[in-house]
C-alpha cells in the first residue's frame, strides 16, 4: 500500500501540481476577500486640520502724498505718508503749517532741523556753538496788524541769527496773497537766518524779496497775535510766546477717515 501510493506521488506529478494550484488560487481569492471587508469596515480618516502658521502682512496705507518724491536731507525719514506740518505752539493757541518740502526743499530742511535740533548753530547769546532746537521760548517780536506777525529770533530782538544764513528759494506761483502765508524774514538777498513770519492780510509787494514756504492756520488765532498791544513801533507790550514748534506728517486722506471724530 506504501508502495502504491509512492507509485501514485510519483506517477501523478501534474495531479499533485494541479490541486497545489487549486489551493494556492483559493487561498488567493479568500485573502482578497478578507481584504475588501477590511476596507469597507475600517472607518475613513479624518480630513486634516492643519491650519497655515503663515500670517498674511496687513495692506500698506494708501499714500496720496507723493512721499516717493521728497529729496531733503532732514524730512524724508519723518514717519508717515501724509503732508509735512510744522504745529507751532504759542501762549495764544497752535498755528497749523503746511510746509512746501517739493517746491522749496532746502528752505524747509533748513527750518526743520532748527526746529528739532538736528544740526548745530550758533547761539548769539553766548557766542558757543549748540545742537538743540532753536524756536523754543521765543517771542512774536514784531507786529504788523494787517500784514505780518515775525518771530524765531534767539535773541528777541528782531536782530538774532543761527550763525550762518541759506539763500532764497523764489517760486513762481506762490504768493504772499492771503492771510497765513508762511515766509523767511531776511534783511538782504540770501540772507536767510532762523526768523520767519506769517501773513496777517494780503501782502503780494514783498513777492519775489521773501522765500515762502508753508501756509498757516487757524486765521483768527493768526489776527489775535498781531492785533496784540504794541508800542506803536511794532513792538508788542505783551508778547505772545512761542513754546516750541512741533514737525510731523498729516495722516493720508485714507487714514484720515478712518480716525474718530474726536481724535481728528
Amino acid at each position: 500500500m506504501i508502495s502504491t501510493m509512492l507509485s501514485t506521488s510519483i506517477d501523478s506529478p501534474l495531479r499533485i501540481s494541479r490541486r497545489t494550484h487549486l489551493c494556492i488560487i483559493g487561498l488567493g481569492l479568500a485573502f482578497s476577500a478578507c481584504a475588501c471587508r477590511d476596507t469597507a469596515t475600517r472607518p475613513s480618516e479624518p480630513p486634516s486640520t492643519t491650519t497655515s502658521n503663515t500670517v498674511s502682512e496687513p495692506a500698506a496705507p494708501r499714500c496720496d502724498y507723493p512721499i516717493d518724491k521728497v529729496r531733503t536731507r532732514w524730512t524724508k525719514d519723518i514717519e508717515g505718508c501724509g503732508e509735512l506740518l510744522a504745529i507751532i505752539e504759542t501762549s495764544a493757541g497752535a498755528l497749523r503749517c503746511t510746509l512746501y518740502e517739493l517746491e522749496v526743499p532746502r528752505t524747509v530742511d533748513h527750518f526743520v532741523a532748527l526746529a528739532l535740533g538736528l544740526k548745530s548753530w550758533k547761539d548769539p547769546l553766548t557766542g558757543e556753538q549748540v545742537q538743540r532746537p532753536l524756536y523754543q521760548d521765543l517771542v512774536f517780536h514784531r507786529l504788523i496788524p494787517g500784514l505780518i506777525i515775525q518771530t524765531g529770533d534767539p535773541t528777541n530782538t528782531g536782530e538774532g541769527h543761527p550763525g550762518y544764513f541759506i539763500d532764497d528759494e523764489i517760486v513762481d506761483g506762490l504768493s504772499h496773497d492771503a492771510v497765513g502765508v508762511l515766509s523767511m524774514a531776511q534783511t538782504q538777498p540770501n540772507g536767510n537766518g532762523s526768523q520767519f513770519f506769517i501773513t496777517d492780510g494780503k501782502a503780494k509787494q514783498l513777492d519775489g524779496r521773501y522765500t515762502i514756504f508753508g501756509r498757516c492756520e487757524p486765521e483768527d488765532l493768526i489776527h489775535a497775535i498781531a492785533n496784540a498791544e504794541s508800542d506803536g513801533n511794532g513792538r508788542p507790550l505783551s508778547p505772545t510766546r512761542l513754546i516750541r514748534i512741533r514737525i510731523e506728517r498729516a495722516p493720508s486722506e485714507e487714514g484720515a477717515e478712518a480716525l474718530p471724530d474726536e481724535e481728528q
